[in-house]
């Protein structure tokens, strides 16, 4: 038996569709379920091109950003990718290296990793990056109305 909960704005959970509220009406008052937990609370497949779509328009279009002095050739979709995830803040860590060279711990974006409200958080920030430091002279619509089109 599956059982779908939503959680109320006072905090209490309740059935989330008919079938849920089918199987919570055999319980009896006092009955205790134990449930597995799983949110449903995920990102979506259409964000995840989108996000594709902004990394691979800036591959296509850009050979590369110049960030504190130092040249980042965008070589691959995957350079890209890093890079807009350093620029937007998606980082758990600076590392500081014996050489006194520093490295960003680039936080992973992957589905199991990220909820959709972090992401919901996340991807102005990784617009704001492509326009302030990738493509500045380009608005922020005009990116989300190109990728749009592209992720179509």
């Amino acid at each position: 038996m599956r059982v779908f909960l939503a959680k109320r704005l006072d905090g209490a959970l309740m059935p989330a569709c008919e079938e849920s509220e089918r199987q919570a009406r055999r319980m009896v008052p006092g009955e205790v379920g134990e449930f597995d937990w799983k949110s449903r609370n995920t990102r979506s497949v259409q964000w995840h091109k989108r996000y594709f779509a902004l990394c691979n328009m800036v591959y296509a279009n850009v050979e590369g950003i110049n960030i504190q002095g130092q040249w980042i050739d965008f070589s691959s979709v995957d350079v890209v990718h890093l890079t807009l995830k350093g620029l937007a803040g998606l980082h758990d860590a600076l590392i500081v290296l014996p050489d006194g060279s520093k490295a960003l711990l680039i936080r992973s974006i992957a589905f199991d990793k990220m909820t959709a409200d972090e992401w919901a958080r996340a991807w102005p920030r990784l617009l704001d990056a492509v326009h302030q430091h990738v493509l500045p002279m380009v608005t922020i619509a005009a990116v989300e109305n190109e990728i749009a089109r592209l992720a179509a």
